[in-house]
């Protein structure tokens, strides 16, 4: 984001200033920060009211995460030269990172007040606008800044991201575009135009864009990591994504610190103290699987904090969690050092982060390892690409070689599944009859109702190869966006199928949602990112899901689901078994009917939705975790002194 192109000292500065000064600016350029920080220090003991050393020593002192001490000599600059842009926008950059947006806010006006023609801090003030839930004034200033610099490919960029979260996925996606063609080493707008290409089902150059993805990352280039799931390729490229990342965002932060937790001594018994960490405890996909999860701990073996960085809506859900929670912690206004010093504070053994890199994670608080024990779980099927997660919850199915051997955590093995489930998820009973979903009332239902960037031109062929083979067969689909279903159309025209074959029906409250399962006759499941709690879903309200499983965990999901569920019938290797096995049940209805009810009858008693039961397979996992740890520590304390003893 656009802070960091402003935190860095400005080139030239050095004319008119101290030579000591200059110095200290050659070195903090040179990324030596923290040598830099003692000249800045000691030109401020010779001279308290250096405005320059004031400002540039807040600099420094906030790329080595030290906001609070970073604010305070912003503040000192602005008190001696109030008219002072530069010292403005940081001081904004600053005030973001302690989580005071207002006065961020604040701050940039002031920068821009001063000089209007400011541009970064013109996308500082949108992108904490952003921030604060007004994206409408930040695109306005998105649209002003590219006016101003057409040819600046970051802007371009920068309003192409904020587009995309007001939901203007059409115009976002041609922001990215504008971005590749101005910079074509701008790998980020690169993956995330095909992104949004693929949210849009736009695959016209498809094959093209994909290579110049894969190209990008494994030439260095950045890209989302989350968007990597989704290229057709293998678990080597989504580690080094992950890794590119890391090493710029989260490494740097660890790097910079000592580890905020410290060894202390807990009496022998007492319960392990969990946290976990998400923007996502609201109406949303991982509270809906975790619910239960936090209900059924023992509280004799653990202490439960929650520690919520989203916001709140208010739900059933949020209500549940918090319920649940032996501590709940609304976060969201804190830094993410704040954040690491809470749970620091609350003496957490095992921090278990529910993000990844999604939408809206705050994973840079792991870096400054607030726990001793830090785990990644549920919310991103892949490494995070750094020693700074010690492990990775997963099972036997989706933990296989290729995913073993491209992940930098320890992967924790569960007995039958990794994902969770919540037994108290209602399934209305609406009494709608398939035509009220204007679904033919003696076709077979094909239902795909995974998010549509899942979907891929291969994948979508051979579903309208079912379609010309069975005419009496429709597609079910969600409308995740209102430009995607006019272009499945398109596509399944040119496929030679009637786009009317292709039905697509509006989002739902999770009850009602789940009945529609029981209208579709089977799910049809994407690849290479099958369906996570879309898969659950199906099979809580009794439809039977067809799934291709590969060689990367995101690629497995869907198949561990099944398994647990005791459908590994279902789970193929190839697209050729894949078709084969759809066609055998289409053509087959005793066996599908058989499927369905074998479903219906054992789905209580199956792995898959048995969550006391893996709830008490996690804390067996978390014991024996917090033990190895103990372990550990009992065997660097030994080191120490038998070479203390030498």
């Amino acid at each position: 984001m656009a802070e960091a192109l402003a935190s860095s000292p400005a080139q030239g500065m050095e004319i008119g200033l101290d030579p000591d000064l200059a110095g200290a600016l050659r070195l903090h350029r040179l990324g030596r920060a923290a040598e830099a920080i003692r000249l800045y220090l000691r030109r401020l003991a010779a001279c308290p009211d250096d405005v320059d050393a004031s400002h540039l020593c807040g600099v420094a002192l906030r790329q080595r995460h030290h906001s609070r001490e970073a604010a305070a000599f912003q503040q000192q600059a602005l008190a001696l030269k109030p008219e002072f842009p530069d010292a403005h926008l940081n001081l904004g950059n600053t005030l973001r990172d302690l989580g005071d947006m207002a006065g961020a806010r604040d701050a940039y006006v002031r920068a821009i007040r001063l000089d209007p023609d400011f541009l970064l801090a013109w996308v500082a003030l949108a992108a904490v606008l952003v921030l604060m839930g007004q994206p409408e004034q930040a695109l306005f200033l998105y649209r002003q800044v590219v006016a101003r610099e057409p040819h600046h490919a970051r802007w371009h960029y920068e309003l192409g991201i904020t587009l995309e979260r007001a939901g203007n996925l059409v115009e976002a996606e041609q922001c990215m575009g504008r971005a590749t063609r101005i910079d074509p080493g701008h790998g980020t707008a690169l993956g995330q135009r095909f992104h949004l290409r693929q949210h849009l089902c736009l695959w016209d150059d498809w094959d093209t864009l994909h290579d110049q993805v894969v190209a990008s990352i494994y030439q260095g280039g950045n890209a989302a990591p989350f968007l990597v799931l989704a290229l057709d390729a293998g678990a080597d490229l989504q580690q080094i994504a992950a890794r590119t990342l890391a090493r710029k965002r989260l490494e740097p932060k660890a790097a910079s610190c000592f580890p905020l937790w410290q060894p202390r001594q807990r009496p022998a018994g007492s319960p392990l103290r969990i946290g976990y960490l998400s923007a996502d405890f609201q109406q949303h996909a991982t509270s809906a699987l975790m619910a239960e999860v936090f209900e059924c701990h023992d509280r004799r073996r653990n202490l439960i904090y929650t520690y919520s960085y989203g916001n709140d809506d208010k739900s059933w859900l949020r209500q549940r969690i918090r319920k649940a929670s032996d501590v709940f912690r609304d976060v969201q206004p804190a830094s993410h050092l704040d954040i690491a010093r809470q749970i620091a504070s609350d003496g957490i053994d095992i921090l278990v982060d529910l993000k990844g890199y999604t939408t809206d994670a705050r994973i840079d608080i792991l870096a400054y390892r607030a726990a001793p024990v830090q785990m990644h779980w549920l919310g991103y099927p892949g490494t995070l690409g750094t020693s700074l997660v010690d492990y990775y919850l997963a099972d036997s199915f989706t933990a296989c070689g290729s995913v073993r051997a491209h992940f930098d955590e320890t992967l924790v093995v569960m007995p039958h599944c990794y994902q969770p489930n919540d037994r108290r998820r209602q399934i209305a009973d609406t009494g709608r009859s398939r035509a009220d979903d204007g679904l033919p009332e003696e076709a077979f239902v094909f239902c795909a109702f995974n998010n549509t960037y899942k979907m891929t031109p291969a994948l979508f062929r051979i579903w309208m190869g079912f379609l010309r083979e069975f005419p009496h067969a429709v597609l079910w689909t969600l409308a995740y966006n209102p430009y995607a279903a006019e272009a499945l159309g398109r596509e399944a025209a040119a496929c030679g199928v009637a786009p009317e074959r292709i039905i697509t029906s509006p989002l739902l409250p999770l009850d009602r949602h789940l009945a529609r399962y029981q209208r579709a006759d089977l799910a049809l499941d994407t690849y290479p990112v099958t369906g996570h709690t879309t898969t659950s879903d199906a099979l809580w309200a009794g439809c039977p899901v067809v799934t291709r499983a590969g060689e990367t965990f995101a690629s497995r999901v869907a198949g561990s689901l099944l398994h647990a569920a005791g459908l590994g019938e279902l789970v193929t290797h190839s697209f050729a078994e894949y078709t084969a096995l759809v066609r055998h049940l289409v053509r087959a209805p005793q066996a599908l009917a058989d499927i369905r009810l074998r479903l219906q009858q054992q789905r209580n008693a199956s792995p898959l939705f048995d969550t006391p039961r893996f709830v008490r397979e996690l804390e067996g996992a978390y014991q024996n975790l917090w033990q190895h740890h103990n372990r550990k520590q009992a065997e660097a304390r030994h080191r120490m002194t038998a070479g203390g003893q030498a």
